[in-house]
């Protein structure tokens, strides 16, 4: 905390409070220290219904933080293996490691790592947590779609899932559903076969193919 901060005066009724239920536990535990809830809607003069929203609320946002954290730490793993699979052309193989044990962290600790509250302006989503990429693996997404394209094969949501899991065992994105607003957010469109002018497998495309390999053939003999 910086020296000499002035404090709001909201913020001085809430350590008021604090100092006061701090120092007439002197006497005795007014709640049992296993209700937590209780001794918050004390010490913060709030109602226990918001109690809970609140907790709700620091849970989201931690889930985020670790989310964000997780990724960084993917984005070296991820980064060898595709420097793996630009050296050569089979699928990079991406060690399996054990769970990590969870960190057991003091009560000062936890305090310098409390995260940040989410401004009342901004409206949360109730449901799923948005998916924090870093550009490697947005790029990562781009080069598998761009592959599958050469390699003639129709790129859809699902086999470009499958094989970014298949490759890249901890990639972020854990399902389908994800990739494709992941997708539409780094600008790919959707349309339905039956609206491709030329299909990968149409007569005239294999067609083309083949006689463009073959005139390739008689021109190196």
């Amino acid at each position: 905390m910086p020296k000499g901060k002035e404090f709001s005066k909201d913020e001085k009724t809430l350590i008021f409070r604090v100092i006061e239920f701090v120092e007439s536990e002197r006497s005795g535990n007014e709640f049992p220290l296993n209700n937590a809830t209780q001794r918050l809607v004390t010490v913060l003069g709030i109602s226990e219904s918001a109690v809970e929203k609140l907790r709700k609320e620091l849970k989201d946002v931690k889930s985020e933080m670790q989310q964000t954290s997780e990724v960084k730490e993917n984005d070296d793993e991820v980064n060898e293996a595709l420097r793996s699979r630009l050296r050569t052309t089979s699928a990079p193989v991406v060690p399996k490691s054990g769970r990590k044990a969870k960190r057991q962290y003091s009560a000062s600790v936890l305090l310098e790592q409390l995260p940040a509250p989410v401004s009342p302006k901004k409206k949360r989503h109730s449901g799923r947590h948005k998916i924090v990429l870093s550009e490697l693996c947005e790029d990562t997404i781009r080069l598998e779609f761009h592959e599958m394209l050469e390699d003639k094969e129709y790129p859809t949501v699902e086999k470009l899932f499958r094989r970014l899991s298949e490759k890249y065992e901890k990639f972020p994105v854990k399902s389908a559903t994800s990739l494709w607003r992941v997708m539409k957010r780094l600008g790919f469109a959707h349309k339905k076969t039956s609206e491709i002018k030329v299909p990968l497998d149409a007569l005239s495309f294999v067609g083309a193919k083949y006689f463009r390999k073959l005139k390739q053939l008689r021109d190196e003999l």
